[in-house]
């Protein structure tokens, strides 16, 4: 007698916040058109400081998921989170197919912020064993970030069949469609940086901004991103005049991907201002959304990302890739030599709009995205068969 379950091409996506991130969202969307049944449970994002009642509240949280995928006739389960790990092994007694979304280098990550000295490469060994087992026993799927020379792909590909790099890049249908030659005769230099608006990332802009001045540029700076500045965030009226904040700068606060991407447009540059390149030495070409995001804006990068992302940049001719160490003076400097070379500014513009529509764009990676599903879920199949 052959018994198969229905359900076999169908998936809960455990989210680790209230939102799904904008690679995570094209996978949904991705399944979804593939006709897969698709649920979301989503997390309820605490920002309040680390404490044992906050970590006990998502302990509690994990444990209600997991009980509501035990009932679920749902067979795979797509992991967004390392922590997420944790209940792997119950879901695996009950049959289930499990993907993990290695969408950060966690060992990487987490040992570099919270760990010093000697203590960090410990605890990325630490994290990267226990990563392994988890993944070596109960994982049936891997997708990974872009690191360089891929080097997390051949790590996990040696404890899991299915595994790929997923390259975090907009769809095709975010490219813009402006005229590029009427938006670079503008008389104002739009300018914007897309991130987390700390203290020092707002007095870092704030200083290019002097610089400007200086140089006689005529500009504009926008700053987008969640801010994590607590005067700013009390909306505390002395701010301004105590932190002396340009007057050609303007601060937007968390935009959702979409709208940020429409917002973009109209911009000529996009900043990608690191305070401390070293951190991001294990990002990889594929890693940089930000700089996609500019790219399918049709704006002109200058970045002191480290090499990985940096590669993109000066393969694609689509900015200027400032050495790491390169201080912040360097930023105005290349903003006035664009400025001025209006020409030089909508080639990398238009550099970098060809390089999104011929390689960098999520229908390419999506490709990769549906065959591993695709012998993950022939997986299913066999299991579900039987005589």
């Amino acid at each position: 007698m052959l018994k198969r379950n229905i359900k076999t091409n169908s998936v809960t996506l455990l989210a680790c916040t209230d939102t799904l991130a904008p690679r995570i969202k094209l996978e949904k969307r991705t399944l979804e058109d593939a006709g897969f049944d698709i649920e979301v449970l989503y997390s309820k994002r605490d920002n309040s400081k680390r404490s044992i009642g906050k970590v006990g509240k998502y302990v509690w949280s994990l444990l209600e998921n997991m009980i509501y995928l035990l009932k679920s006739n749902k067979k795979v389960v797509h992991f967004t989170n390392i922590d997420q790990l944790i209940i792997s092994p119950v879901l695996k007694l009950f049959r289930k197919k499990i993907v993990y979304d290695a969408y950060e280098r966690y060992s990487i990550d987490i040992s570099q912020r919270y760990f010093n000295g000697t203590s960090r490469g410990i605890a990325r060994k630490i994290i990267e064993f226990i990563e392994n087992t988890y993944v070596r026993l109960f994982v049936d799927a891997v997708f990974v970030v872009s690191t360089p020379d891929e080097f997390l792909k051949k790590r996990y590909a040696k404890i899991c069949k299915i595994c790929d790099v997923l390259y975090n890049v907009p769809p095709l249908d975010s490219i813009c469609t402006i005229d590029l030659e009427k938006k670079f005769k503008e008389k104002v230099f739009r300018i914007a940086y897309v991130g987390r608006c700390t203290s020092l990332i707002i007095e870092s802009i704030n200083e290019i901004a002097m610089r400007l001045d200086a140089l006689g540029v005529i500009y504009e700076i926008h700053l987008v991103g969640g801010i994590f500045d607590e005067m700013l965030q009390s909306c505390d009226p002395s701010y301004y005049s105590e932190r002396k904040l340009h007057k050609n700068i303007c601060l937007h606060g968390h935009m959702e991907y979409q709208s940020m991407s429409k917002f973009l447009v109209k911009f000529h540059v996009g900043l990608t201002l690191l305070p401390n390149p070293k951190e991001y030495i294990y990002a990889g070409p594929g890693s940089s959304r930000k700089n996609f995001t500019y790219m399918c804006a049709g704006m002109a990068i200058i970045s002191n990302s480290p090499s990985g992302p940096a590669s993109v940049i000066i393969n694609e001719s689509c900015g200027i890739a400032l050495d790491e160490t390169d201080s912040i003076e360097s930023f105005a400097v290349s903003i006035n030599k664009i400025y001025k070379n209006r020409n030089e500014a909508m080639e990398y513009s238009s550099n970098g709009i060809l390089a999104i529509k011929n390689k960098y764009n999520w229908d390419h990676e999506k490709e990769k995205f549906l065959y591993a599903y695709s012998k993950l879920t022939e997986r299913v199949n066999e299991n579900e068969i039987s005589v």
